[in-house]
């Protein structure tokens, strides 16, 4: 797998950095991305930027992003017989158990990830759609053979940080995601699936 060298990686967290502080213009980021490597496409150079504006992702999820999009954009201009199979899927939440309130705050939620290359990487989701949340920070993936799960920190309007953890399964070059949950230092508060 080829990412981009040591010092692009370097400018690419500058740049995130100055955007952050807000000292650069989201076109000043989009161009000098751009700049940095032209294999990745404009339409998802803007997206990415628009979940980094809206803190969906963190800087460090932009640049993980940012390699898996230009490799697989290199890929597939020069890849042979090797398909590269790219699949997107959006999952809804479709039931939840517990706490009745934080079920209804989580109530129509959805997340939609990108496999590529055996890994998955969020690319959208409508978390900060509901006012008691106001950040969320993807914090760790596991793989363990065709299992695959993610926990997000979400931060809620009152300063408390929650964690919601989800789970799903690649096979077959495909995946899914089902059972989810909400806890708050350790206890869990909600449950459900997603479909």
């Amino acid at each position: 797998m080829c990412f981009m060298n040591i010092s692009s990686a370097n400018e690419l967290k500058k740049l995130i950095d100055l955007f952050d502080k807000e000292i650069i213009t989201s076109e000043v980021l989009y161009n000098s991305v751009l700049n940095l490597n032209k294999n990745i496409t404009e339409d998802q150079l803007i997206q990415m930027i628009d979940l980094l504006n809206s803190k969906t992702i963190s800087s460090e999820d932009f640049i993980k992003s940012f390699n898996v999009m230009s490799v697989d954009n290199q890929s597939n201009v020069s890849q042979d017989s090797n398909e590269i199979i790219d699949i997107i899927k959006k999952f809804k939440i479709s039931d939840c158990k517990g706490h009745t309130t934080t079920c209804s705050i989580i109530d129509g939620f959805f997340i939609e990830y990108k496999y590529t290359n055996n890994s998955l990487v969020m690319v959208s989701n409508n978390f900060l759609s509901k006012s008691d949340l106001v950040k969320i920070t993807p914090r760790k993936q596991y793989y363990k053979k065709n299992n695959f799960s993610e926990i997000f920190d979400f931060k809620l309007k009152s300063g408390r940080v929650v964690q919601f953890a989800l789970k799903g399964l690649i096979e077959n070059n495909d995946f899914s995601i089902n059972p989810f949950s909400l806890s708050n230092s350790g206890q869990q508060i909600i449950s459900g699936n997603f479909n």
